[in-house]
């Protein structure tokens, strides 16, 4: 029974994350670095929604290969005194 509610709870903790996640994605990229920032202050709005796809679309590898890491950290993680 304890297995189950501890897996119940896992679900719902990543449920949360996803859902969190989704949020967050849905904002518009308001944090641009200055550069940028000054490149969208001249275009249109179409141009500036594009241009902020563009940058979450470069984000998006780097911020996955380091949810990728820290993924398989924890899934191979030794138990605390166990095999050294």
């Amino acid at each position: 029974m304890i297995m189950n509610a501890r897996r119940l709870l896992k679900f719902i903790w990543l449920g949360l994350a996803l859902l969190f996640a989704l949020v967050v994605l849905c904002v518009p990229a308001l944090a641009q670095c200055a550069m940028c920032k000054a490149t969208t202050a001249g275009l249109s709005a179409t141009e500036a929604r594009h241009m902020n796809g563009a940058i979450v679309m470069m984000v998006s590898p780097p911020v996955a290969l380091f949810c990728t890491f820290i993924y398989l950290t924890y899934k191979h993680r030794r138990p605390p005194g166990g095999d050294e």
